[in-house]
């Protein structure tokens, strides 16, 4: 089913002709999405229906195109042709970012690969801290509540 929905979606970015690989089905499905003509490559993910509302998502997006602008390495946002960073196709929400490379770190961390995330986190927090957030922004919180409290957001673990 999600494949379809992937493939319904590609018109919504006008990208007919190009291929479908499924990365990950999780939280989210997630297509990368291969044009051959142009030699690029995105990632699209089909969230699971219900979880998230538009508001949320978009909130999410734009957290991530706040963070590029800001120097950080993270996939970035794609409009639709409709101009729209988050769109409706049968019941799922779907978005699409650009493909960013990389490997699995398969060995065993070195300093170096331990100070370079350091500074990456440091970098994504003092981003996030300076960011003025749009006045619809709705996420969930990974505070204290929300890890841990009385209703956290993935649901109460204790129960396993």
């Amino acid at each position: 089913m999600s494949y379809a929905i992937a493939q319904k979606a590609l018109s919504l970015w006008g990208m007919e002709s190009a291929s479908l690989t499924l990365i990950a089905q999780r939280e989210n499905t997630v297509y990368r999405v291969d044009d051959t003509d142009t030699q690029r490559s995105w990632a699209m993910r089909i969230h699971r229906a219900g979880l998230r509302s538009k508001r949320e998502l978009t909130s999410e997006i734009q957290w991530m195109q706040a963070l590029g602008d800001g120097g950080l390495s993270v996939p970035i946002p794609i409009e639709s042709q409709n101009g729209h960073l988050c769109v409706e196709t049968n019941g799922h929400w779907v978005d699409l970012q650009a493909w960013l490379s990389g490997t699995t770190l398969s060995h065993h961390p070195t300093r170096k690969h331990y100070r370079e995330l350091g500074v990456a986190m440091a970098h994504l927090h003092h981003l996030s801290d300076a960011w003025v957030l749009p006045n619809n922004f709705s996420r969930h919180s990974w505070n204290h509540e929300g890890l841990v409290g009385d209703t956290p957001v993935w649901g109460a673990f204790w129960d396993n």
